[in-house]
């Protein structure tokens, strides 16, 4: 089951952004955005790898649009929830980083093939 990994990934993914968090320092470079830079990157990335490894024909901006819809969703969500709030600028690290986990998957993907 190649997509497994990006499955799993993204549950915990949904978990971590809809239970209650700690507060971290809220600035562009903050551990906070960097967070969800990285997991979007490497969620975006198990998807592109669980892609190839099933033979399945999505294109990279497919995978990269499908999760920057759920960052989106789950910000939004987040927004309607009393312990949490909506925040543009980890949406906007949640779609940059998926961007670049699909990307570097692609770019090193086709080196090796």
């Amino acid at each position: 089951m190649p997509l497994l990994p990006a499955l799993a990934f993204g549950l915990v993914l949904t978990w971590l952004s809809l239970s209650a968090g700690v507060a971290l320092p809220d600035n562009l470079w903050s551990p906070d955005k960097l967070a969800h830079f990285g997991a979007y990157a490497l969620w975006a990335g198990l998807w592109g790898w669980g892609r190839a490894r099933a033979g399945l024909a999505w294109r990279w901006n497919a995978i990269a649009l499908g999760c920057i819809a759920w960052g989106l969703l789950m910000e939004g969500i987040q927004g309607l929830m009393p312990w949490r709030t909506f925040e543009w600028a980890d949406a906007l690290a949640n779609a940059l980083g998926a961007v670049a986990g699909i990307g570097m998957y692609e770019f090193f993907h086709n080196k090796t093939t």
